[in-house]
């Protein structure tokens, strides 16, 4: 029996459909491949390593960051301390120095006493 013509021609549709499923077939076993599987893995080691050295650097520069804003506080605080402790000598001098004129005078009226007996 002869061939008609449509069966010696390849049908382009039914090719096309079989060689796409070929093709889905080879990236669904590429996907399950141990070596696809061992680069997941690694990947997914790298992300979490990346991850931790990320949140350890912010930890690290937000204590970096609360250290300075201490320092900072505490350089205030001496800073404030000096000032204080100064006026507080200069204080401390004056009240010093006004009661020992005060001592002196009542001293000087003592001896003024002491004459006239």
């Amino acid at each position: 029996m002869a061939c008609k013509k449509s069966d010696r021609k390849p049908n382009l549709k039914n090719e096309i459909g079989i060689l796409a499923e070929q093709f889905s077939d080879a990236i669904k076993s590429a996907a399950r491949s141990r070596e696809v599987s061992d680069i997941r893995a690694e990947i997914k080691g790298s992300v979490r390593s990346i991850s931790d050295r990320v949140a350890k650097a912010v930890k690290k520069a937000a204590a970096s960051q609360e250290l300075g804003q201490l320092k900072g506080q505490t350089n205030k605080v001496v800073s404030l301390g000096k000032q204080q402790g100064l006026q507080a000598t200069k204080n401390l001098r004056r009240n010093l120095c006004n009661g020992l004129d005060a001592a002196g005078q009542e001293l000087q009226r003592l001896a003024e006493k002491l004459k006239k007996l």
